[in-house]
């Protein structure tokens, strides 16, 4: 545990303050340690990524910082990260925040070295109105005998999940199952955070956040960024030997579909099952699919992953 932690530069003199060294080497024990000493550090010495912050700010009763001018003078990304450990009460901008929010930023992260299997995706995926033990990936890893990696988040873009996708420690022989949104929602800059928002979301904010017009939306423009969006995701897996197989739960253009049957990649698709109207059962929400729909997706994507449906 830390009582006082001090943060400087990195040629800062800190023998003057009696403390002792935090970096790399010994943080993880003095983070578990019950004995409260104080220490000093870098950005350098610590390592850290932005994502790691909240961490560290909680096993620390005070931070305090050490030559202020000089260390808001160095590159953004230690900038930011000084921002995130200080909690500075003043107003920072909304790219520094974003930077702290976003740039090392990965939902859940792999707990083992065997083959796992990642879902990502949207509100179909996460899942909204069910159990976490009711979701398809779930009952997907259940039935492959291998840990699940959950991605992703309801509401979810196809910008959001892809991002995600190449930011995870996805290795070769991992299992990634996408399960594709609509094209028609976007990220927006709102309220010092990058968000997801569908057409009637965003045109529920402030004049000057709607920074496309609803016929962007539907356009072929944000069309063709979906496609390309989806090609990264395959060209990542296949060059790193990852399994990809996408689901289409939400996508209900057909140049989805022709595209992916183009370039021979796994895929099904459950548009039609994930119409209201045809879902088994709903959600607690009365919105979303159900605890016997997401047996019946479960049922679906494990007949792709092992090859029984093609």
């Amino acid at each position: 545990m830390i009582g006082k932690l001090y943060i400087g530069p990195k040629d800062y003199d800190f023998t003057q303050l009696g403390t002792e060294l935090l970096n790399q080497d010994n943080y993880a024990s003095v983070t578990k340690s019950r004995k409260v000493n104080d220490y000093h550090t870098s950005v350098e010495d610590l390592g850290l990524k932005t994502n790691q912050c909240k961490k560290l700010f909680d096993n620390c009763d005070v931070i305090e910082l050490l030559e202020w001018d000089t260390l808001s003078s160095c590159d953004y990304p230690s900038y930011c990260i000084i921002l995130a450990l200080s909690e500075l009460g003043g107003p920072t901008s909304d790219l520094a925040k974003i930077y702290i929010t976003h740039s090392d930023f990965i939902r859940a992260e792999r707990t083992t070295d065997d083959p796992v299997l990642w879902t990502a995706g949207c509100s179909w995926t996460s899942a909204v109105g069910v159990e976490d033990q009711e979701r398809w990936g779930h009952l997907v890893a259940d039935k492959l005998n291998v840990d699940e990696v959950n991605i992703s988040k309801p509401g979810a873009s196809i910008w959001d999940a892809s991002d995600q996708i190449l930011r995870a420690d996805i290795r070769k022989d991992d299992t990634v199952v996408w399960g594709l949104t609509s094209t028609n929602r976007v990220e927006v800059v709102h309220e010092g955070e990058l968000k997801c928002f569908t057409i009637s979301e965003y045109l529920k904010l402030e004049t000057e956040k709607q920074y496309y017009t609803p016929d962007f939306f539907d356009s072929t423009t944000q069309k063709a960024k979906y496609i390309k969006q989806m090609q990264q995701v395959i060209n990542f897996c296949s060059k790193i030997g990852a399994k990809l197989h996408i689901v289409n739960f939400l996508e209900r253009d057909g140049i989805t579909i022709r595209y992916l049957r183009d370039k021979n990649v796994s895929y099904i698709d459950l548009s039609e099952q994930s119409k209201i109207d045809k879902m088994i059962d709903l959600g607690t929400d009365h919105e979303h699919p159900g605890p016997k729909q997401h047996q019946e997706y479960a049922k679906e994507i494990i007949k792709v992953i092992q090859g029984e449906r093609l």
